[in-house]
């Protein structure tokens, strides 16, 4: 069941981290504890965080999160991922499943590569 209100919440965060006027506070935890936090906004939160500090270290957290069943953290996921790696594989946050999931998988190739993640920008 879609739930609007806590969609709109989360693409206000996504403008707030992307214009670097997210409030004080991390959510607690590290990053990588907060990218897989149950909680929508921590979520988006800490993408907009490692898209910003450009972690590739966060690269395989971000690539899941393009499969979240929120519009919004999959928008946060991507944008980082376009941020730091300079690549989008042809994902569309509002795509369709199959081809979400269709670029899910050349994004996890790419991960997956000898380069350990390819070339970026």
């Amino acid at each position: 069941m879609r739930r609007p209100h806590r969609d709109r919440c989360a693409l206000v965060a996504i403008a707030l981290g992307l214009t670097g006027c997210w409030p004080g506070g991390t959510g607690g935890g590290s990053l990588y504890a907060r990218l897989q936090s149950e909680d929508d906004p921590v979520r988006i939160q800490a993408a907009v965080e490692a898209g910003r500090t450009g972690d590739r270290e966060a690269l395989p957290f971000l690539v899941e999160m393009l499969a979240d069943a929120s519009p919004a953290v999959r928008l946060a996921a991507i944008g980082s991922l376009r941020r730091i790696t300079g690549w989008d594989f042809g994902y569309q946050s509002y795509g369709d499943e199959a081809a979400r999931r269709e670029a899910i998988g050349r994004w996890r190739q790419w991960l997956e590569a000898p380069a350990g993640g390819g070339e970026a920008r």
